[in-house]
């Protein structure tokens, strides 16, 4: 039998399209079950109709419709669907029942297109239950869409209500159906987010009413309606598939994210045709509520003469709810903290509403300058799963960041003696980098590249970690734990200062140990006015760690690790060079006077301050010298110190009123980003010193060079060990500012050139760090070609970051771009190479 035509019978019998003359109706009735159906009036019936009177035959009659609709419809749902002839489809919206339950199974038949045994919630059994219960408590009564139950719900039920009711309540159901989505988050987010979903559905039911009754008057063309009701089901298709997008990416979609799919349908296809088709069943669902209370308002504000009005409780709701958003996302746009102000953005703007994402990026990309795509794809690697490499040396790895370490503070001697004994006698014992530089002269952007090898610049304003950010990212120990490694973080650091936590938190690390985690002892001085602010206002429940204590874990959890055999990689952080540098009360302090004064606040203090204020910072780096002391000790009586490769260095610097600064996170200057630099490689490396200008993204890839490992191609930094390393006079590095304080930019050549761009100095300066190292003169004039070559690099530089993280197209197909190289600036720039490479006052370091 065809099965479209026992569908096209089933929809047209039900809507009385059925006439005496269709012989081909009649005997699908036949074929159907019911062969003693033959009234005049009409092909078939159901069999309690035939022998009555004519009158009750009459296909106009609802219960004849009805009752004869839903026999039919239990025998085509047992026979399975295909879909319905274009005529059946058109038959069925001309007439636009008022019945929900009609209007259900015609849905669930026609759209789902399954038997009763595949359709998940047998919808046509609940369906034919539902029949024989109203039969059976309504023999005798008319089934008129007034008499019947189903009747009075779509008389008496306002469809705005509807319409907002089957939005909000699919809405919410699909959001508690995932874990990280922004009504799972608590307290006032929660709060924004319910109210903002009522305030759209509200103003979207009222919105549809209006124009369903402007589209009454007739005033609409058929072009013009064509045109709405091709938006209209743009915007819906839209609207789920930004639900579809949530349910595979844990964010709703935005302009960059149709771009993206737009040009990378095809594989699109094929991974979404592999996804949970339960997850894409709930956002069909709700494009299909949408539909269905859409399709009921405009039926009902459509009909000639209709005089309705929507409730006018649902003006007042609407103003309630208003109400409601303004209230309670005043607190959340508008928090004190700007790092749980920028959570608070993301949530929202991302994990709200596909509304509402989609407005704000819409937002955000108008407001902002234009971020061009300038990269060449066919320059940038592939993302690829990373095989598990196997180092050809198991050593263990330990790096060690020392808060505020200056490259001038090994070897230095004060008021008579050492400032740091242990890492003096480390310097003896290793290779000492002359010239190491931070990335960044604050933590949140200093330290993440220690162990990620990625330069910090992400965008155009502040960055704060989450862990959902789509920019691929390998950490060290991503690579190392395949391999066998235990892996750790113990850090003396909250590091959920910035978030940073949300960036160094990876399925490979076995262990995450600091201050916010931990229910040790922790502290904090209201004179670091950042971090105190931070905590008053909750955004941190705890301080740091006394570095005792840290080293203390850091020794027990090395001890297991040596025990049972495994080789290890530890990050440390110690704090006590922190400003304002406090101690625990035992801890020596040999640098004196050093009680900080009420005056003295981190960044602003006067000059007179500064003997005081340096000889509280020794007291700190000296702690933190004891404390690698200790650890290196410990290293050797457990015997593996000739198997370990330890690096300690500086996060970043510290200054006390030099070069135009103070303390550190403000402009990359030299007191604040020149950084001690030592590497620990006993049997691997030579002690002494190099001049090779090398910057912390550079750590990475240059320990995996010790380790006999291929740098991964999601690092941006190079292994400043290898024998092909960059020339000196092709090398450059790069440091990104973006601080309360500051907001700047720097690129150093050869080791001696620095480009700085400052908000004080937009247009840059130049400096010649060999004659100038204090940087007080910008001597730009003097070197005008210079000058524009380094400002173009600079440039470039920040155009490929912020290019890759803008742009999913480059972030979800290759890893981060490499910098910007000496001869790619001068092709773009149009400059001759030799020309810049005068400008040089000195060669290649002699071999080490």
């Amino acid at each position: 039998m065809n099965q479209g035509a026992i569908l096209c019978f089933a929809i047209r019998l039900s809507l009385g399209k059925v006439s005496p003359d269709c012989p081909q109706y009649a005997n699908t009735a036949a074929e159907l079950g019911f062969p003693n159906c033959r009234c005049q009036h009409s092909p078939a019936v159901s069999s309690r109709c035939c022998g009555q009177e004519q009158k009750e035959c009459n296909p106009n009659n609802r219960q004849y419709q009805y009752n004869g609709y839903l026999q039919l419809a239990k025998q085509v749902s047992r026979h399975g669907l295909k879909p319905c002839f274009r005529q059946s489809i058109l038959d069925f919206f001309e007439v636009g029942h008022s019945s929900i339950f009609e209007l259900a199974q015609l849905y669930s038949l026609f759209f789902f297109n399954m038997s009763p045994e595949a359709f998940p919630w047998k919808w046509c059994q609940l369906m034919s239950v539902l029949n024989d219960k109203i039969d059976s408590g309504m023999q005798g009564t008319p089934l008129s869409v007034e008499g019947t139950l189903t009747g009075q719900l779509a008389r008496r039920l306002d469809p705005v209500l509807l319409l907002f009711l089957l939005g909000l309540i699919t809405e919410i159901i699909l959001a508690v159906n995932v874990s990280d989505h922004a009504i799972q988050t608590g307290g006032l987010v929660s709060l924004v987010t319910l109210s903002f979903m009522a305030w759209f559905w509200l103003t979207l039911s009222g919105g549809l009413f209006f124009v369903a009754r402007f589209s009454a008057t007739g005033r609409f063309k058929p072009f013009t309606c064509l045109v709405m009701v091709g938006i209209v089901w743009s915007l819906l298709f839209t609207y789920v598939a930004s639900w579809a997008v949530y349910f595979q990416t844990g964010r709703f979609a935005n302009l960059e994210t149709i771009r993206f799919t737009v040009s990378n349908f095809s594989m699109l296809h094929d991974y979404l045709a592999a996804a949970d088709p339960r997850q894409f069943f709930l956002a069909g669902l709700l494009g299909l509520s949408i539909f269905l209370a859409v399709f009921l308002l405009v039926r009902q504000y459509q009909k000639p003469g209709s005089q309705y009005q929507p409730n006018r409780f649902l003006g007042i709701a609407w103003l309630i709810v208003t109400l409601a958003l303004v209230v309670t996302m005043n607190p959340v746009v508008v928090d004190a903290s700007a790092q749980r102000r920028a959570s608070n953005r993301n949530r929202l703007s991302g994990y709200l509403n596909p509304a509402a994402s989609m407005v704000v990026s819409s937002w955000e990309f108008l407001s902002q300058p234009r971020i061009e795509c300038c990269l060449d794809e066919s320059e940038l690697v592939p993302l690829t799963d990373s095989p598990v490499v196997q180092p050809n040396r198991r050593m263990n790895v330990i790096m060690v960041a020392v808060e505020s370490l200056r490259a001038d503070t090994i070897g230095l001697q004060h008021q008579g003696q050492p400032v740091l004994p242990n890492l003096n006698r480390l310097a003896e014992q290793s290779l000492v980098w002359n010239k190491a530089y931070a990335q960044s002269t604050h933590s949140d952007y200093a330290d993440v590249c220690l162990v990620s090898s990625l330069y910090p610049l992400r965008r155009q304003h502040h960055h704060f970690y989450h862990q959902d950010d789509p920019w691929p990212k390998t950490l060290i120990y991503d690579v190392l734990k395949p391999a066998g490694y235990a892996t750790a973080i113990i850090s003396s650091q909250n590091e959920a200062w910035g978030a940073m936590d949300q960036f160094l938190q990876t399925d490979g690390l076995d262990l995450f140990y600091h201050p916010e985690t931990s229910s040790a002892p922790s502290y904090f001085s209201e004179k670091d006015t950042g971090f105190s602010r931070e905590k008053e206002l909750g955004t941190l429940v705890a301080g740091k760690f006394p570095d005792r204590h840290t080293t203390d874990v850091a020794i027990d959890w090395i001890q297991r690790q040596s025990r049972q055999g495994t080789p290890f990689y530890l990050s440390m952080n110690l704090q006590s060079s922190h400003f304002p540098y406090l101690l625990p009360p035992d801890v020596q302090r040999p640098f004196q006077p050093s009680d900080l004064p009420d005056s003295v606040k981190f960044a602003c203090y006067p000059k007179e301050r500064v003997p005081v204020v340096r000889n509280a910072y020794f007291n700190g780096i000296h702690e933190c010298d004891h404390q690698i002391g200790r650890l290196i000790e410990q290293l050797k009586q457990m015997g593996i110190w000739e198997n370990t490769i330890l690096v300690v260095t500086g996060e970043n610097g510290e200054a006390f009123h030099e070069n135009g600064c103070i303390g550190h996170a403000g402009n990359p200057k030299e007191p604040v980003i020149h950084v001690a630099n030592l590497f620990s490689a006993p049997g691997l490396l030579s002690p002494g010193t190099d001049d090779y200008p090398m910057e912390h993204v550079d750590l990475v890839p240059t320990i995996m060079g010790l380790l006999g490992v291929e740098p991964h191609p999601n690092f941006q930094g190079i292994d400043v060990l290898a024998e092909d390393r960059t020339p000196l006079n092709e090398r450059l590095i790069f440091s990104h500012v973006s601080s309360p304080i500051a907001q700047a930019d720097s690129i150093q050549y050869a080791g001696r050139w620095k480009f700085l761009t400052t908000q004080q100095f937009p247009e840059g300066q130049l400096f010649d760090l060999h004659e100038d190292p204090g940087e007080s003169q910008d001597v730009g004039d003097q070197y005008p070609e210079l000058r524009r070559f380094l400002a173009a690099g600079l440039k470039q530089w920040r155009a490929r970051q912020l290019s890759y993280y803008y742009h999913s197209k480059y972030y979800r197909n290759f890893y981060p771009p490499r910098p910007p190289s000496v001869q790619e600036i001068c092709d773009a720039a149009h400059f001759e190479f030799s020309g810049i490479g005068q400008s040089l006052a000195e060669t290649e370091p002699a071999s080490r």
